[in-house]
């Protein structure tokens, strides 16, 4: 080798263009030489990403920040850190509807009882929590799929109790008053 110096790992990137849409998509290959083999694999964007909704602007600004977190751990490909984060914006939404009044299921059930979720939300938000704790708790990494699930579950929590009410308002406003008709002609609404 002439004293020069030898790694033994290689890193390679490669471009992905879709022929439909046209997005991009890079690839990272990390090859240690002595294996022969690929070490490592990742791609930009990550795999597990996704973007803030548009309302997600009108979030109180800790949930915001926090809730931003999160999307950066998705696109980071970071699971176990983006399900921990899940779970620490479903509790600072709790905290701050309901207060800090116990467990993790005190705390859904008064979410429930002041009406800001039903039976059927309770029920998924409760399995979000448990993974978020089998996360924390036990190093649990989520799929990329599951991943998508915990974020459905949660954005629909952030947009029902934060977002919905404005936006009701906005139609209640901007929706014109039904007109009376006289007696004995049928009403189709």
């Amino acid at each position: 080798m002439g004293g020069g110096f030898f790694e033994p790992w290689t890193n390679c990137f490669e471009i992905f263009q879709c022929q439909g849409c046209d997005s991009v998509l890079v690839r990272r290959s990390f090859l240690f030489e002595p294996l022969g083999e690929e070490a490592e694999l990742s791609y930009f964007p990550a795999r597990i990403s996704r973007h803030p909704p548009p309302w997600s602007w009108g979030l109180p600004s800790e949930l915001r920040d926090l809730l931003k977190e999160v999307y950066g751990a998705l696109q980071s490909n970071s699971p176990r850190l983006a399900l921990m984060g899940i779970r620490a914006v479903v509790d600072v939404a709790i905290l701050e509807k309901v207060g800090d009044i116990g467990s993790f299921a005190e705390k859904l059930t008064s979410l429930e009882r002041k009406g800001f979720v039903g039976q059927r939300q309770k029920d998924f938000l409760s399995a979000v929590l448990d993974a978020g704790n089998a996360a924390v708790h036990r190093g649990h990494a989520a799929s990329a799929q599951e991943l998508e699930y915990a974020m459905d579950i949660v954005e629909n929590l952030l947009q029902a109790v934060y977002a919905l009410e404005g936006a009701a308002q906005h139609l209640r406003v901007k929706t014109p008053p039904r007109q009376r008709l006289p007696k004995g002609i049928p009403d189709d609404d």
